[in-house]
């Protein structure tokens, strides 16, 4: 990964992240598996940045969440557990540039992600106190 030059505060990355977190709502509504996926994975990239930028670490430019989250845990060991989650989620950005039918994931699926990546959203909104 290559250093970012970052010009966003913490506060706009999770203002980014919070609206693209409601269009996963209405993309599970529309029942829309393929957007919601992507949206949950542009929105959770939001938020590990987000936490990145508030704790004046070095941002690194990626779009791959685990590689995010490595960066997380080299300062926060108690992030770990959410590696495989964002392995998981990284594989949705991917969706959007190679889209083949038989590997977009059901609502069921992405809804219960959904369910876990709000974990690791609470706790990020949790330990930057917003």
């Amino acid at each position: 990964m290559s250093e970012m030059t970052n010009s966003f505060s913490a506060l706009d990355w999770l203002e980014g992240a919070r609206k693209d977190w409601h269009q996963i709502e209405e993309r599970l509504r529309d029942n829309e598996c393929a957007d919601a996926a992507f949206m949950l994975h542009q929105s959770l990239e939001k938020y590990l940045k987000g936490y990145v930028v508030s704790r004046d670490w070095e941002l690194k430019h990626s779009h791959n969440l685990a590689d995010l989250l490595i960066e997380i845990v080299q300062h926060e060991p108690n992030y770990e557990e959410f590696q495989e989650l964002c392995e998981e989620i990284s594989e949705y950005y991917f969706l959007e540039w190679n889209p083949s039918p038989e590997k977009v994931p059901s609502r069921e699926k992405v809804g219960g992600t959904v369910e876990q990546a709000r974990i690791l959203v609470d706790r990020i909104l949790s330990d930057i106190q917003v």
